[in-house]
């Protein structure tokens, strides 16, 4: 049973809306930004065990960064969990830097002194409208950031230069992210369109609108997201009649072929779970199960998605079944507006626009077994190549594999100044590796939502 948790003392001042949420990739802390201009660093260990929330040697909050002038849509950890970025309505983008040694508060101001010391070290200036997403690279070599003046911008965080001005829709872009794999960058925006841009070039490798021509105009966001295993990216704002529905893009043909469905408004934000999963092995008498065990192993791994929406519900989904895994009906009085997930897969964090965060945690009966950080490597490794060592292009045709250059011996210089090396949370990053074509991963199509756990 998943068990729920909405923190009160969470909240940005005023209770103002809280319009982003993410989760520190140790699984420490977390980030919210809201309409009061702040971003808030919290300490999850507070928040996701109760026996220590009233404790005053833990602290609740560990910082509140205060540089933005206007209200502050998106917050994003970096892969490696040292800088944090954000974007708001005053057009810029904030990179802060954990460093050593006491937190200060910041002049005038009457927040407490944080416990953490985050330093802006960056200013992204470029968008001319409010920044509504933002979003880094797998490797953390690059930030991309989408706005109301339909632009995004990929920018160098070291060097706070842009690295690319990528210019193809024709109204407010609301969603940003990157394949996993490092090959694409997906966008999309009000023109009712997903564009996937190439990043070797930065050409454009297809512009998809049919799923989103019934879709609603008027909406926060459309924070699409990747499977974690590369295999598709889910968008928001797409309409099958009779529900709102966020629809699936399968890697390579970017056909849309099937949607998580059942919503009443619009899906505004899209969050797979960072793990890969595999089927429970716990019988019903609660000890391993040597024929589950056998069947799990020999199983395709499956993803976990959280959906939210306008209609102020969430949907969880496991792809390796057609009927939700939970329904989330009353749990906020406004729109969902985003989430994030916890590094081992099994918490799901929620924020919505009635300024609170409800934290939402599954057992391994629910969701299955998350793979080990080994198992998955192993497992991109067998689908793609090598993606620490291979240098070349991908090839997505499975017949030219046999032509592709032997794995290179020496990676590849990152690009980040030696004091930020850190940067780069899973060594250096790696041009275009060689890629197999994708096996499907996908749940079975469903008319309208089948009855499943709700949660009030």
């Amino acid at each position: 049973m998943v068990h729920i948790y909405k923190p009160e003392f969470v909240q940005h001042d005023g209770g103002s809306p809280i319009f982003s949420v993410d989760c520190h990739p140790d699984g420490t802390r977390m980030a919210t930004a809201g309409g009061d201009q702040k971003v808030k660093v919290w300490n999850l260990a507070s928040i996701k065990d109760r026996s220590v929330e009233g404790d005053p040697n833990v602290p609740q909050i560990l910082a509140t960064l205060s540089e933005h002038f206007n209200t502050v849509n998106c917050v994003r950890f970096s892969k490696n969990g040292q800088f944090l970025a954000s974007g708001s309505t005053d057009t810029n983008v904030f990179l802060y830097e954990k460093r050593a040694g006491p937190g200060r508060a910041a002049f005038g101001s009457s927040d407490a002194p944080n416990v953490e010391n985050w330093v802006s070290c960056q200013t992204l200036r470029g968008h001319l409208s409010d920044v509504i997403d933002i979003a880094w690279a797998p490797d953390d070599s690059m930030l991309a950031s989408c706005s109301l003046d339909n632009l995004v911008i990929v920018w160098d965080p070291r060097t706070g230069q842009k690295v690319q001005t990528l210019k193809g829709h024709t109204s407010f872009v609301k969603g940003v992210a990157w394949d996993p794999i490092g090959k694409y960058l997906c966008s999309q925006a009000d023109d009712k369109s997903v564009i996937v841009w190439r990043v070797d070039d930065w050409s454009v490798v297809s512009k998809i609108t049919e799923p989103y021509q019934s879709s609603m105009g008027a909406t926060f966001s459309l924070r699409l997201c990747w499977s974690p295993d590369g295999k598709a990216v889910t968008t928001c704002n797409s309409y099958k009649k009779p529900s709102h529905t966020a629809s699936v893009l399968e890697r390579g043909d970017w056909g849309s072929k099937f949607d998580f469905v059942g919503h009443k408004g619009p899906v505004v934000t899209v969050r797979f779970s960072p793990a890969l999963f595999r089927p429970d092995v716990v019988g019903a008498d609660g000890k391993k199960d040597k024929a589950l065990a056998a069947a799990s192993a020999s199983a395709v791994p499956h993803t976990v998605i959280a959906c939210g929406s306008q209609d102020c519900k969430m949907t969880v989904w496991a792809t390796n079944r057609p009927k939700p895994v939970c329904i989330v009906k009353t749990c906020f009085t406004q729109s969902v507006v985003d989430t994030c997930w916890s590094p081992d897969g099994y918490s799901l964090i929620a924020c919505s626009t009635d300024g609170s965060v409800a934290v939402f945690t599954f057992e391994p009966s629910e969701l299955g077994v998350a793979m080990s950080e080994e198992e998955t490597r192993a497992f991109l490794s067998s689908e793609y190549g090598d993606l620490r060592r291979r240098v070349g292009p991908i090839l997505e045709d499975p017949s030219l594999l046999k032509f592709a250059p032997p794995p290179a011996t020496t990676p590849v210089k990152s690009p980040l100044q030696p004091s930020r090396a850190a940067a780069i949370a899973n060594g250096a990053p790696e041009a275009n590796p060689v890629e197999k074509q994708p096996k499907r991963i996908a749940p079975q199509a469903v008319v309208a939502v089948a009855p499943a756990p709700e949660t009030e």
